[in-house]
């Protein structure tokens, strides 16, 4: 029997302007997502949410330049910090930290599994009292209490060389919290973890390692380091979609599951769903590279690279705004305040970008918040603050610092 990767390919697909076809019709607004009838003030996981989103409107960081609530000492190298239930939690390659949010006090670390592990640890998922990681080595999964960070379970891959480098993420998620995770490894499998049984209720393989990872309802979506996007359900593929360069970023609307996708070198899609799975809504053939995610926020579209960050129409993917600057790293959203991290430290602006044309723009700018380096991992908003890495200098240490 042909395995599923055979089965896909020979639907085509290989040009830009090509899709696979679809493989059944779901109803992608069936079941609920980690957001739905959520009040949270948390960031929970790396990009807010299952979709991708980066952007709580539960919730508002600093309008007018912040003040440092603390700053402690941290690794370099960090992931974007994750917020839950007061405590800040970072990632690194060689450790994961839990902080007190209020007053940065260290309440556990972990550290390497095995003497000879540099785990390169991913941006944790919290729900309720369990942290979900993942290390790219062959430590896979783990599942660590929220209160004292011991080991709970782990989940490991087959094979070599099969750690993790994507953030796990929850699948399905109802009234009762997460029931299921979505894990993929370095051979291009993504799992879907069945979080009770501890083992995959069903496992899809795609060409090459994935990149990105997002989820609405029963529907999982990944982009892969070639290019191309797939949509999955129940272990089947429902569409894939190849587009031109490695997806950077990836992100599903609340409204109607479109799919956003950023490639290196080749704009921003927006891909459609249902009856026209996978073609293009739109492409921004000059959108952002976007760094690892988006900010998708009342019909705004921002990413951010190393030239600049820029604002597209949902809708259309039409430039509304954008400013320069070196901004590597995720952005994050709350209110109607955008938070870019850069070389040069956190800067806020409004959602609109104020008054002007493109990159001309009068009274967008917020505040700046100047680092000793440039923020690592990305920029985290919660509990009214904003949360982020300072890389420190030459001769000056990695702090995470919590403004307010």
């Amino acid at each position: 029997m042909p395995s599923r990767r055979h089965v896909l390919a020979s639907l085509g697909a290989v040009g830009v302007g090509s899709v696979a076809g679809c493989l059944g019709s779901v109803d992608t607004d069936a079941g609920a997502t980690a957001s739905d009838d959520d009040t949270t003030t948390d960031w929970p996981m790396a990009n807010f949410d299952p979709m991708g989103r980066s952007y709580n409107r539960n919730t508002t960081g600093p309008t007018e330049k912040p003040t440092e609530r603390w700053a402690t000492e941290v690794d370099w190298q960090s992931t974007r910090p994750v917020v839950a239930d007061g405590t800040v939690y970072v990632s690194s390659q060689a450790r994961l930290r839990a902080f007190d949010v209020e007053n940065g006090e260290e309440r556990w670390s972990v550290g390497p599994l095995e003497a000879t592990e540099r785990p390169r640890y991913t941006a944790p998922a919290v729900d309720g009292d369990t942290v979900y990681v993942g290390a790219d080595t062959s430590a896979g999964l783990l599942a660590l209490d929220a209160e004292t960070g011991e080991k709970r379970w782990r989940y490991r891959f087959d094979g070599e060389h099969t750690g993790m480098s994507v953030p796990p993420i929850p699948g399905y998620t109802g009234e009762e919290g997460w029931s299921s995770l979505v894990v993929t490894d370095g051979h291009g499998t993504v799992h879907l973890l069945d979080l009770d049984e501890r083992e995959p209720r069903w496992t899809f393989e795609v060409y090459g390692r994935v990149s990105r990872t997002a989820t609405r309802g029963d529907v999982v979506y990944a982009g892969t380091e070639g290019g191309e996007v797939y949509a999955l359900y129940d272990g089947e593929g429902r569409w894939r979609r190849k587009l031109p360069g490695k997806i950077t970023a990836l992100a599903v609307e609340d409204n109607g599951g479109e799919v956003i996708a950023s490639t290196f070198g080749g704009g921003v899609f927006r891909l459609r769903d249902n009856a026209h799975a996978g073609r293009t809504r739109w492409h921004a053939e000059r959108g952002p590279v976007a760094h690892r995610a988006f900010v998708v926020a009342d019909g705004r579209v921002c990413g951010t690279d190393l030239a600049r960050a820029k604002v597209l129409d949902e809708r259309s993917g039409d430039p509304e705004w954008s400013v320069e600057g070196d901004f590597g790293v995720p952005p994050a959203g709350a209110g109607d305040t955008l938070y870019f991290g850069g070389e040069k430290g956190v800067t806020a602006y409004k959602l609109g970008g104020g008054m002007g044309v493109d990159g001309l723009r009068f009274g967008g700018k917020r505040w700046h918040y100047p680092f000793e380096g440039s923020v690592s991992g990305g920029v985290t908003v919660a509990d009214e603050a904003v949360v982020a890495v300072d890389t420190g200098g030459e001769d000056r240490p990695s702090r995470l610092r919590v403004l307010e």
